[in-house]
């Protein structure tokens, strides 16, 4: 029975003592790798999700801007063929609107271009086919959102009822 006692009081000792340094190094090892995976994740996500933050809000200046365009406003509607463009900045100055804060965060950090490319025939009357772009400044460079859509040309038409406010 004496080697059995002598065991309980070396475990005893062991126990009071403390850890080792071999084992604190090493605990101290596997907490830092977890750490390190725990942090990249974390700043994987919050990357993403300001990416799709970003990408969001350029979704919803290009909804904006289509509507604009469908509902036949003269200030976004360019010749055929041809592009009119507003740059990083210029969206707050250039539609008052969308710098209210209705909806949009921070309007200057895209930047939106519409061109007119082609005539469509459609059901028998003519009308423009739109593209649309909104672009952003991302973590790894700039980033658009497009769209296309059918409306009038820019020719203003005479006689003929405007698009209905709130509507278009």
């Amino acid at each position: 029975m004496r080697p059995q006692v002598s065991r309980e009081l070396t475990a005893r000792r062991r126990l009071a003592a403390g850890l080792t340094l071999l084992e604190v190094v090493l605990a101290l090892a596997v907490l830092a790798i977890l750490g390190a995976a725990f942090t990249t994740v974390f700043v994987n996500n919050m990357r993403h999700t300001s990416i799709s933050g970003q990408r969001t809000q350029a979704a919803q200046v290009l909804n904006y801007f289509g509507r604009r365009v469908a509902g036949g406003d003269m200030v976004v509607l360019p010749d055929l063929n041809d592009t009119l463009e507003w740059g990083y900045g210029d969206l707050g100055t250039a539609f008052t609107d969308i710098s209210s804060g209705d909806g949009f965060a921070d309007p200057e950090r895209y930047r939106v271009a519409i061109s007119a490319s082609r005539n469509v025939d459609l059901l028998g009357s003519r009308v423009v086919q739109y593209d649309l772009s909104v672009c952003f400044q991302g973590s790894n460079g700039e980033s658009c959102v497009t769209g296309t859509t059918l409306g009038s040309s820019n020719i203003p038409a005479t006689g003929l009822t405007p698009p209905l406010p709130g509507i278009n």
